[in-house]
């Protein structure tokens, strides 16, 4: 099987998630660009980007599981990925006298608070909204 057809589907299902794809990159630089910490506008527009590219990969499915596995993965994950952050940020502090280290422990904590305060609760919204959808065409 091919390796697109696994992760997007058949053609149709194929072209949408492109489109997902282009419009989630779009919402995404515009939220960045406009200043995601000043402004709600920049806000929502990131999490809207971000929700429309996890869209653009699992539009396509239609088991609960699925969705359900998605769900607890990112119910996990978000805890997880916040105490990685807390962790990392303590040790950048307590190595600040290594630059070199201080900074690579600096920049694992901001990968994990951008996966645990943007893109976990993004895709958390997305397993719940399809695990719904996909128990109600199920019936």
């Amino acid at each position: 099987m091919h390796l697109l057809e696994l992760l997007y589907g058949d053609q149709k299902s194929r072209r949408l998630s492109y489109l997902f794809l282009l419009a989630g990159f779009v919402l995404f630089a515009f939220g960045m660009f406009s200043s995601l910490a000043d402004s709600f506008g920049g806000t929502f527009l990131t999490y809207a980007g971000i929700f429309v590219l996890v869209l653009a990969h699992v539009h396509h499915w239609r088991s609960k599981r699925k969705f359900f596995i998605l769900m607890l993965v990112s119910i996990i994950g978000i805890p997880v990925f916040k105490l990685l952050e807390n962790i990392f940020e303590t040790l950048a502090k307590q190595t600040s006298q290594n630059a070199y280290l201080s900074e690579m422990f600096n920049s694992f904590s901001a990968l994990f608070f951008i996966l645990a305060v943007l893109i976990f609760p993004a895709v958390l919204l997305i397993a719940i909204i399809g695990f719904i959808w996909s128990a109600i065409k199920n019936l």
